[in-house]
């Protein structure tokens, strides 16, 4: 007897791997963002730390995370 691994949890096995899927696809392209922003302005990728580009303050942990900056603000 064979179990079908989506039929035992029906689609949330499909959801869950659907969020996974969006979360490391905006994930990657924040970082892809971020190499394509940085190098078009001459700077390093590590350093200096994020900063805001007008005022150049470094920003705090909640304002890098895309995903906590949506669920606290």
């Amino acid at each position: 007897m064979s179990v079908n691994i989506y039929v035992i949890g029906g689609y949330s096995i499909l959801i869950y791997f659907l969020f996974l899927k969006i979360f490391f696809g905006a994930s990657l392209g924040s970082f892809i963002n971020l190499l394509f922003e940085r190098s078009s302005n001459h700077e390093s990728i590590v350093l200096p730390p994020s900063h805001c580009n007008q005022c150049q303050r470094t920003l705090t942990i909640i304002e890098k995370n895309t995903y906590l900056r949506l669920f606290i603000f």
